[in-house]
């Protein structure tokens, strides 16, 4: 009876410490992921000239884009600087492409001002599981500034990979599902109030019939309070130009998507 006594206690011991050593483990997990500290985004700028058969210049490429500068993973921050320069080189491909056509333009507008495609971006929102970039993609015309395109990048730090809205979903719907819910719930509704600011009225069934065909949940970014929907308001409207964007606080979406915080606290 004794020898059994003594097997037992040993037996609580060890399952004890093991059952503490588990939780330990599990609380320094969450300490170390959820203190990661947000990445260090830096400027990097790339300049480049394109010169037609005479060496005039007749395509400039200016951009400015994020640079991780210090994270703790290497292999993500060496990923989102890649992609970063990937903007770049696709911008000069477009310029190698087009230096004959911008030649012939400056001719037949009788100006040596170059066509120029200047990108820009701001940091959206960033700690140390998400950061997000908003890519402003601007092209001048030999002087006549057209209406930046958007172009966003948001990375799942932790998976080092890009994310899209799915990302933050709180029902696994299909894609579809979760894109025709947001339309029918979040997009417009607020367009039907909104796009045309002065005429809201003026909003028809054939444009929302548009929101559907170019609405995608590529087309997001984070914001520090909320997240945004952007759609190109030439797709929409044929006779306008820029942007449209549908920005909401984490307070109408929590019905269908997570907050970074929440999913922080969740995924650790």
């Amino acid at each position: 009876m004794k020898r059994f006594l003594s097997i037992f206690i040993v037996f609580v011991l060890i399952f004890s410490f093991a059952s503490c050593r588990k939780a330990e483990d599990k609380n320094s997990d969450f300490t170390t992921t959820t203190t990661v500290a947000p990445p260090v985004i830096k400027e990097q700028s790339h300049h480049k000239d394109f010169t037609d058969k005479n060496g005039r210049i007749v395509y400039v490429v200016d951009v400015v884009l994020p640079e991780v500068s210090e994270y703790a993973d290497n292999a993500v921050k060496d990923y989102v600087n890649r992609v970063s320069l990937e903007i770049f080189e696709d911008a000069c491909e477009k310029a190698e492409r087009n230096v004959e056509n911008a030649a012939v333009s400056m001719d037949s507008l009788d100006t040596e001002k170059p066509w120029v495609n200047e990108i820009k971006f701001e940091t959206t929102y960033s700690d140390g599981r998400f950061t997000c970039f908003l890519i402003k993609d601007a092209f001048s015309f030999s002087g006549g500034q057209g209406e930046p395109a958007y172009i966003t990048k948001c990375f799942d730090l932790k998976k080092g990979e890009p994310c899209t809205a799915k990302a933050f979903a709180i029902d696994e719907f299909s894609r579809e599902d979760y894109e025709a819910m947001l339309l029918d719930e979040l997009i417009k509704p607020m367009a039907m109030q909104n796009f045309y600011p002065n005429n809201p009225e003026a909003l028809s069934e054939k444009n929302l019939e548009a929101f559907s065909r170019c609405f995608t949940l590529e087309n997001f970014y984070l914001t520090e309070s909320g997240m945004a929907f952007y759609f190109d308001k030439t797709e929409i409207d044929p006779e306008l130009t820029g942007v449209y964007v549908c920005e909401f606080e984490w307070a109408n979406l929590s019905s269908v998507f997570f907050s970074p915080a929440d999913i922080q606290a969740i995924d650790y």
